[in-house]
């Protein structure tokens, strides 16, 4: 005879899912999962050469098959290599080196451009790719529909990043518009209604680069139109918005717009607006301060030549960058504020006299 013991028998578990986990896939709105049409030829080109797809081009007992050519020249017959895939191609993506395919059996295929040989086995996704990007380095990022983010370095076959979540970003109403790498290889989103974020393997979270929600984000209009649109930051910002009574806010509102346009730059690695904004703070501090946020700028340009000479191996952006202007940068913030530094205030006396010696040095008082 058998002792029915108390409690819940394991004949009796049933598998569910997770209540934390099933909004994921509702609460998410990014794009669509990418699809290419069955049965016909997409052609891409990748520089010189040209790659074709055509799903299911051949009938097996198992299901159909996909087809991959590449050709050395767009107008080439005949193919300098194929291969075939037992699943229907969703997308593609290729730099100078690989092609990367992803299928609807959730695998990322990657491929030698020039042999067509596989460097690594099919990767293994949880969820249908809604964007793909490979940057010229071999860093490949990958946006599943649910949400979540993979990066690859495929030249050294290592994990960069793994199911990051961009769920914190969709607060609002707005969708993911887009999904790239920068050209310091991070991911960079878009939203619908403007937002923009950069994810930074260092903090390992999302950085803000845009956000017209923001009322402090309107101030700097006439600032934003002496910026080419086709830089990195500004084709970012296009859909920011502009305070008509900008004038009328405190100066230190206008600050903390240049000094987020500093940092958003800084982290695109976008030399040439790092230089508009940094100039454009200098000046907005010379003429309403405050001095102690002004002497931060100008020490560091000294302490970035210290640290660039005795650190050479140092190859960081801001410090690459103050070092090569800094004469030219000093003598604009002397001249374009004072004359030569006549009819300073006592105020900002200290900082409008950094003079070049001999064009090799200068001497701050």
């Amino acid at each position: 005879m058998s002792i029915q013991l108390p409690g819940i028998h394991i004949n009796q578990l049933m598998c569910c899912e997770i209540p934390g986990d099933e909004p994921i896939v509702k609460f998410i709105n990014v794009l669509d999962p990418l699809k290419m049409p069955a049965g016909i030829s997409v052609t891409k080109e990748c520089n010189a050469m040209k790659i074709q797809i055509t799903n299911n081009c051949h009938k097996t007992s198992r299901g159909s098959l996909s087809k991959i050519e590449v050709f050395d020249n767009q107008n080439d017959k005949e193919p300098k290599w194929e291969t075939y895939l037992g699943s229907c191609i969703r997308c593609i993506a290729a730099n100078r080196r690989k092609i990367v395919a992803c299928c609807e059996d959730l695998t990322i295929n990657c491929y030698d451009l020039k042999s067509g040989s596989r460097p690594l086995p099919p990767l293994l996704i949880e969820d249908l790719v809604s964007s793909l990007s490979i940057s010229q380095e071999g860093h490949c990022l990958v946006l599943t529909k649910t949400g979540l983010i993979h990066m690859w370095h495929l030249e050294s076959a290592k994990n960069i990043l793994s199911r990051v979540s961009v769920r914190s970003l969709l607060s609002g109403k707005g969708t993911i518009s887009s999904c790239n790498l920068s050209s310091s290889n991070q991911p960079i989103i878009s939203l619908s209604d403007g937002r923009a974020y950069a994810y930074s393997m260092e903090l390992q979270t999302w950085l803000q680069l845009s956000n017209p929600l923001d009322p402090v984000s309107g101030v700097g209009g006439d600032l934003r139109k002496k910026v080419s649109p086709m830089l990195p930051l500004a084709s970012i910002q296009k859909s920011m918005p502009v305070h008509r009574n900008a004038d009328m806010l405190p100066p230190g509102v206008l600050l903390s717009f240049l000094e987020s346009q500093i940092t958003a730059t800084s982290v695109l690695q976008s030399t040439t607006e790092y230089k508009h904004w940094l100039l454009a703070t200098v000046n907005h501090l010379l003429e309403k301060g405050p001095e102690c946020r002004l002497r931060v700028i100008l020490d560091d340009l000294m302490r970035a030549h210290r640290s660039k000479s005795s650190r050479p191996e140092e190859n960081c952006l801001v410090v690459e960058m103050k070092f090569q202007d800094r004469h030219k940068f000093c003598i604009i913030v002397s001249f374009d504020n004072s004359a030569s530094c006549t009819g300073c205030s006592t105020k900002n006396a200290r900082y409008c006299i950094w003079e070049p010696i001999h064009r090799r040095g200068l001497r701050y008082y």
